[in-house]
């Protein structure tokens, strides 16, 4: 059987905790970490900590990635395509 909960006292030490989440919604995975028996605070916590480190782990890959952008060349030099070349690629 499950404890009874004060759920309106936790959200009110949560909305305390992290004021931008009055008037939002919670992410999924903090809703099921306190249907699993975490406090919301508990939850949202852990959640933060989970993004952080996910925030750092995509900068450090960002700084350490070859290329700025998917739309750039990637360090390769563009030339122009010569006459002949373009002849053999054009549809008859």
């Amino acid at each position: 059987m499950e404890e009874n909960r004060d759920y309106e006292a936790e959200v009110a030490e949560l909305i305390e905790f992290a004021p931008e989440l009055e008037g939002g919604t919670l992410p999924d995975s903090v809703i099921e970490a306190a249907a699993e028996g975490k406090s919301l605070k508990e939850a949202y916590s852990a959640f933060r900590e989970t993004q952080a480190e996910i925030h750092k782990q995509n900068e450090s890959a960002r700084l350490r990635a070859p290329v700025g952008g998917v739309s750039g060349s990637g360090g390769i030099v563009s030339r122009e395509v010569d006459d002949f070349l373009r002849g053999l690629c054009e549809e008859y």
